[in-house]
């Protein structure tokens, strides 16, 4: 294992909490998100008005939909193992608000888009999207992987095991308390991953065998190969403006253009449709795609297609499964005493750890990598023991020295694909509107508009070939464009 971590260890003096009135962004970036030190926030941005989520209203909002949860056999099990159920959002409210403590609503699956793309988010929380900003002004730079409800009950405190996150985690608690065991990536030789560690990357992100990532969560060959697209879309924008500057030479340039763009989307389509790994963050090998890897910020997350959101609801099974641990998760069962652990996992010892609660109106900064095990417990005097968050997941910075809050990242990969995700947040784009959204920044005096891919046989205000973008669609599906070349 390499670790380049060069992020903050376990603080001495414990985890540091700041009024959120004393902080503004880009004091904010520097002092916690640059250094990679978590902290306490107490307050909550006013463009976050989560606030208002209590148990009638999320049902009100999102009670019709179909939600995975998490469930245990008796209080005295844990979380975190692997046991999910499929049921109506409404009634498993119900069951929280009459006081079970064996069910536990934590990541969604989320469902797949365009060319199987995970959306940014699913239900419940997209049936309340419009009450938080989808890039909050604290954090005005970091691009959003996703955001989460998290909801349960439990009276004397539930665990969800020893894990990291592959994500920057901003976690707004509701109701309840959380107790967190914090555990800085410098330590990441010490905590017994279910998965074999390769590279611990300097902003935190944990990396592993068969599944390397760049610091930001992004594919390197997806990288290489979106940047050769890139240069080729480029060339043909000038190759066709000298076209029609009519240079010396130009149409034949064109023509090696359009043969460097075929060749581009050529290797693309090779990769797409190569036994490549496409690693998701728990570690299952998936589809390989030139599409940023989509590691699940909590590292449970799994896949499904859209059409998954309103399922069957499914029965408890009569036996649990036997439970399943993503690689991002500890081996060490932290429950069990100091010197039993020592026999089993004698490094475990040897790693730093500082406890912190969060309190109903608090948030958590976390950044990516740090190991954490939560407990949850409810704080209500009477009622059922219920505990509630929401949090937001962002791709981990990698240009930590600039401290430069708007511009965290070496690369506008991320950032491509969330400008292009905002044509539906809930749902993912594909490569070639990718292709198309560069298309229309670098062609000179080209249409804009919403470019769409015609061979994705999406609708859009123009329809364009997914190649050259500036030639609309005729009636057979070719590009008219190319084709007035041809004539």
């Amino acid at each position: 294992m390499e670790n380049r971590y060069k992020g903050a260890g376990v603080p001495a003096e414990g985890i540091q909490r700041v009024n959120l009135a004393d902080v503004d962004a880009e004091t904010f970036f520097k002092r916690f998100v640059a250094t990679r030190t978590p902290c306490i926030l107490v307050g909550q941005p006013p463009d976050v008005r989560v606030q208002r989520w209590t148990l009638p209203y999320v049902k009100s909002k999102a009670g019709h939909a179909t939600v995975q949860v998490e469930y245990r056999r008796d209080t005295k099990d844990r979380f975190g193992r692997g046991c999910n159920k499929r049921m109506a959002f409404g009634e498993f409210v119900d069951r929280i608000a009459a006081g079970d403590e064996t069910l536990y609503m934590t990541t969604q699956t989320l469902g797949l888009g365009l060319e199987e793309r995970p959306h940014l988010m699913a239900a419940p929380v997209k049936q309340m999207a419009e009450d938080f900003a989808l890039r909050p002004s604290l954090l005005p730079g970091l691009i959003p992987f996703n955001y989460n409800l998290w909801l349960g009950n439990s009276r004397e405190g539930s665990s969800t095991g020893l894990h990291h996150d592959y994500h920057d985690n901003l976690y707004i608690l509701l109701c309840g308390r959380k107790r967190f065991t914090l555990y800085s990536p410098r330590d990441t030789a010490f905590m017994y991953t279910v998965g074999k560690v390769a590279l611990v990357h300097e902003n935190g992100r944990i990396c592993y065998e068969g599944q390397v990532t760049l610091a930001d969560g992004s594919d390197p060959k997806a990288v290489e190969l979106y940047g050769k697209q890139a240069s080729a879309m480029q060339e043909l924008a000038e190759a066709e403006a000298a076209v029609e500057r009519g240079e010396k030479g130009a149409k034949q340039r064109l023509r090696k253009a359009e043969d460097s763009l075929d060749k581009a989307l050529a290797a693309i389509a090779r990769f797409e449709s190569s036994g490549a790994a496409f690693i998701e963050g728990d570690g299952r090998p998936s589809k390989p795609s030139t599409k940023p890897i989509a590691q699940g910020g909590d590292s449970k997350s799994k896949r499904l297609r859209e059409d998954d959101d309103d399922g069957e609801v499914q029965p408890e099974p009569e036996q649990a499964p036997a439970p399943t641990f993503p690689n991002s998760f500890s081996r060490v069962p932290t429950s069990q005493p100091a010197e039993e652990l020592q026999k089993t996992f004698p490094d475990f010892a040897r790693a730093t750890s500082t406890q912190v609660d969060v309190h109903a109106g608090e948030m958590l900064y976390l950044p990516a990598g740090w190991f954490h095990e939560v407990h949850s417990a409810g704080t209500a005097a009477s009622g059922p023991p219920t505990h509630m968050a929401f949090n937001y997941w962002f791709h981990p910075p990698t240009k930590l020295g600039d401290e430069d809050v708007n511009n965290p990242y070496d690369s506008d990969f991320w950032a491509r694909d969330w400008q292009e995700r905002q044509a539906n947040p809930f749902f993912g784009c594909c490569s070639h509107l990718l292709s198309c959204f560069l298309s229309a920044q670098v062609m000179a005096g080209s249409r804009r508009g919403t470019f769409g891919c015609g061979t994705a046989g999406l609708v859009s205000t123009q329809r364009s070939c997914g190649r050259c973008c500036t030639g609309d669609l005729q009636p057979d599906g070719s590009c008219e464009r190319r084709a007035g070349r041809q004539r």
